[in-house]
């Protein structure tokens, strides 16, 4: 069994710029990060210790930057200019960057952020089982992999495959360990 929680970057550095701005006790109610923290706290704090392999459950926590894109349904600002940077910002930027911890600062798409929580639920890897990791939103793309997609006519580049968010999250420069982690049966 598994647990993924959504978080945000910054939780690490909240004491350092923007984040120190963003944390303020004044924006939006409360100091938002703050409370991305203690969620993240009560996770692990309730998760089974000992070999990943062997426990009850496990959990992933994924740290995106600032939501972005519209997805493959268009959302309906007020301000139309809205609309139009996120349709861009949905077909720019198609690749995703992963590191554990809070490394990164920036966007990250809608749809890719939905992509990576799903194939941790899928996954069974090991290096993923608990574990905290950073995704932001990268490109932009080159411009063949760009062309002929347009999010106002409903054609929205694919979602991000389950091998590139595996190789987005291998450790760099290992192999990965070999266990028998079953992962959940992938909707269809």
């Amino acid at each position: 069994k598994r647990v993924v929680g959504l978080s945000h970057i910054g939780i690490d550095r909240r004491d350092q710029d923007p984040y120190k701005m963003m944390n303020r006790k004044l924006f939006r109610g409360g100091a938002i990060l703050d409370r991305w923290s203690d969620a993240e706290e009560l996770i692990k704090a309730t998760s089974p210790k000992g070999n990943p392999l062997e426990v009850k459950w496990t959990y992933t926590i994924i740290r995106v930057g600032d939501l972005r894109g519209n997805g493959p349904c268009a959302v309906v600002y007020g301000d139309a200019m809205l609309t139009l940077v996120d349709n861009a910002f949905d077909v720019r930027m198609q690749d995703v960057d992963m590191e554990p911890g809070d490394k990164f600062d920036g966007f990250t798409k809608r749809l890719s952020a939905a992509c990576v929580m799903n194939r941790m639920l899928t996954s069974s890897k090991v290096s993923v089982l608990n574990q905290t990791f950073s995704l932001i939103s990268v490109g932009p793309v080159p411009r063949d992999r760009r062309k002929g997609y347009d999010v106002a006519k409903g054609r929205s580049p694919p979602p991000i495959r389950d091998e590139e968010i595996d190789e987005a999250v291998q450790p760099k420069g290992k192999e990965e360990e070999q266990g028998s982690v079953g992962g959940a049966p992938v909707p269809t």
